[in-house]
C-alpha cells in the first residue's frame, strides 16, 4: 500500500432482499479491511432492498456527504431480482468499465462465477462508486485488487493533472 493510499473516507452501501444490521456480515468485513488496510474512514454504512429507487436513493442521499468512496455490494447477479447495475448507470456521470474489467479478470482466478458478475462502476457527484459482489469475502477481495487505484483516482477526479506513468504514484 502506498502511504498516499491513506485517509479516504468511505460509505458502504449493501444491496440486499434478506440482510439486516443483525445478519450483515459485508459492513464489518469492508469496514475492518477500510480501517486496516487501506487507513481510511467510514462515515456511513446502509443496507437497502435491491430495488431500482431504492438504491438510487441511497447513492443520491450519499452524494451529498463526505464520503470520497462508495462501496455498493450486491445485486451485481443474473437473478430476478439484481438490479445494482440497472440503478447505478444511469447516476455516472463517467463509468469505470476498466475497474469492473479488472475485478471480474482477477476474481476469475478464485471463482469461475465472477463472470456472471455485472458490477458497474462510475463516477456520482465528484465519487468514485465501487460495484462490489454481495459476499463479504468477495467484496473485500475485490477493493482490495482496487486499492492502489483509490487515491489516485481521488486525485485525478479533484483536478490533478500530474501525470500518470509507469512507478509515478500520484
Amino acid at each position: 500500500m502506498l502511504a498516499s493510499d491513506q485517509g479516504l473516507k468511505f460509505a458502504i452501501v449493501v444491496v440486499s432482499t434478506s440482510r439486516s444490521y443483525s445478519n450483515d456480515q459485508v459492513i464489518p468485513e469492508l469496514s475492518q479491511w477500510i480501517v486496516q488496510q487501506a487507513k481510511g474512514e467510514v462515515v456511513d454504512a446502509l443496507i437497502v432492498k435491491d430495488q431500482i429507487n431504492s438504491i438510487q436513493e441511497a447513492i443520491i442521499s450519499l452524494g451529498e456527504k463526505s464520503a470520497q468512496v462508495i462501496l455498493v455490494s450486491g445485486g451485481t447477479g443474473i437473478s430476478p431480482d439484481d438490479v445494482t447495475p440497472e440503478a447505478l448507470k444511469p447516476l455516472y456521470s463517467r463509468s469505470l468499465p476498466g475497474f469492473d474489467e479488472g475485478m471480474r479478470r482477477y476474481s476469475e482466478s478464485k471463482t469461475p462465477y465472477a463472470l456472471v458478475s455485472r458490477g458497474v462502476s462510475g463516477i456520482f457527484q465528484e465519487k468514485l462508486v465501487i460495484s462490489l459482489p454481495g459476499s463479504p469475502r468477495g467484496a473485500v477481495e475485490n477493493i482490495n485488487f482496487l486499492l492502489p487505484l483509490l487515491t489516485h483516482s481521488v486525485k485525478k477526479m479533484a483536478g490533478d493533472r500530474t501525470p500518470c506513468q509507469k512507478g509515478h504514484e500520484s
